[in-house]
């Protein structure tokens, strides 16, 4: 229990830096968009806003400019970000070597050339500025909105036969309402998927966050000579990640007895918005579940194929069987604790659903309380791989309901139901599923 709690303890704090660095990242964006609706209002005012291309083009320079020195500030956001990140997580490791081997005056400091590498993994390829896929897309957003504007007054003008006032106050009247509008804006990054500005920001922090915690925790462990780390099981419940929960995987990937941690990253662990990271093991401490994972025949890792479904679908295979290891690893371990293999195939599955719960709830340990009160004969009827996800009720949804799938099926909790509520919800889904 103990364990638990330090976990979600440490989850809790990334969690609450990551909502710091989120919020002061749109206030920065507010500020630019509020800058930019200023100036079109100020140049739609101009009665030469109609009439002058040149006009025009001096307002679509200044939104460059302004788009310019948001990207700026938002890099030094970034570098700030990561190298407190990286400090404090430094700081975590070390604190969690001592707790476990005692060892003080061995352990090396933290060097700042760190940061430089962590900047470079955290970047986008291929672009000059950190957020410059974002706000590239919104510039060009923006500018095509006036110039359309443009375009339909005119076209306007010459269908209505409007005078120069009438045609001016027309692309005013538009001009200012792209202007107050700026903030609900919808852009399409470069694989074609649709964000809105505070979902975006949203991945882009927990990204940067997440990845240079991972780096540096990783980079400790290793400049003071430890191989071996476990993937912790408060991070993502995510179909790619949840069978790497609790694995020990070899940080070099020079002890073959487990996978390596580039294993584990090439089948998609540790992905854009990931919140997975790795903890310390110790080899006197935990000797008994190092041993227990050793003696586990875990699967090797497809062999790379140009063609992405035939990639996609052996990755597929391979995350199963990695499951499967995983799996009878717990079962090994809790047979170990006395348990039949009748009651530790049960307690497997009661674990599963907790973790699933935790993902939809990290801040409120409460809600995972009902799990205990499963029955077992409804345990016993439900594959260990068909896990059902949760969602915390949102407006609009109906709470405490489920959808089933072939996959587990979906469960929506309401974060003010009783735990009768919740636990109700979950036998309907056991009921109606596939």
């Amino acid at each position: 229990m103990a364990k638990r709690l330090k976990a979600d303890a440490l989850a809790a704090r990334l969690r609450r830096r990551e909502a710091s660095a989120r919020n002061e990242l749109l206030e920065r964006l507010k500020r630019a968009q509020k800058a930019i609706g200023a100036k079109i209002e100020t140049t739609a005012a101009k009665r030469a806003a109609a009439t002058s291309a040149g006009t025009r083009a001096t307002l679509y320079r200044e939104i460059t400019g302004t788009y310019a020195v948001l990207n700026d500030g938002i890099d030094v956001w970034g570098r700030e970000l990561v190298e407190k990140t990286a400090k404090e997580t430094h700081s975590v490791a070390i604190n969690e070597i001592m707790q476990k081997k005692g060892k003080k005056g061995l352990l090396l400091e933290f060097s700042r050339d760190r940061v430089e590498r962590y900047w470079e993994i955290v970047h986008p390829d291929n672009t000059t500025k950190l957020a410059a896929v974002f706000t590239d897309r919104m510039e060009a957003n923006d500018k095509r909105q006036l110039r359309r504007a443009v375009i339909d007054t005119f076209r306007q003008q010459t269908l209505e036969g409007l005078t120069a006032k009438e045609t001016h106050k027309r692309l005013q009247d538009t001009w200012d309402a792209l202007a107050k509008n700026l903030r609900g804006d919808r852009f399409i990054d470069a694989a074609g998927r649709p964000w809105t500005n505070a979902n975006y920001m949203n991945m882009l922090t927990r990204t940067i966050l997440q990845t240079t915690n991972r780096e540096a925790y990783t980079d400790t462990l290793l400049e003071n000579g430890f191989d071996l780390a476990k993937i912790a099981d408060d991070g993502d419940p995510c179909p790619i990640c949840r069978p790497w929960a609790n694995m020990i995987v070899s940080l070099t990937g020079k002890n073959k007895n487990y996978p390596s941690l580039a294993d584990a990253r090439a089948s998609g662990w540790g992905h854009p918005n990931c919140m997975c990271r790795t903890e310390y093991i110790d080899e006197t401490v935990d000797a008994k579940e190092i041993a227990r994972q050793r003696k586990e025949d875990t699967p090797k890792p497809p062999a790379q194929n140009p063609a992405p479904d035939v990639a996609r679908e052996a990755n597929k295979r391979y995350l199963q069987r990695i499951q499967d290891a995983n799996d009878n690893i717990r079962l090994n371990e809790k047979q170990a604790r006395g348990m039949s293999p009748e009651q530790a195939l049960l307690d497997l599955k009661r674990d599963k659903i907790a973790v699933q719960v935790r993902g939809a709830f990290p801040d409120d340990p409460a809600k995972q309380a009902w799990v205990d009160r499963i029955p077992d004969d409804v345990l016993a009827g439900m594959d260990k791989d068909q896990v059902p996800r949760f969602q915390p009720a949102k407006r609009g949804d109906k709470p405490n309901s489920a959808r089933a799938s072939s996959r587990g099926g979906v469960i929506t909790l309401s974060r003010t139901g009783s735990q009768e509520d919740h636990l109700k919800a979950f036998l309907s889904l056991q009921e109606r599923q596939p």
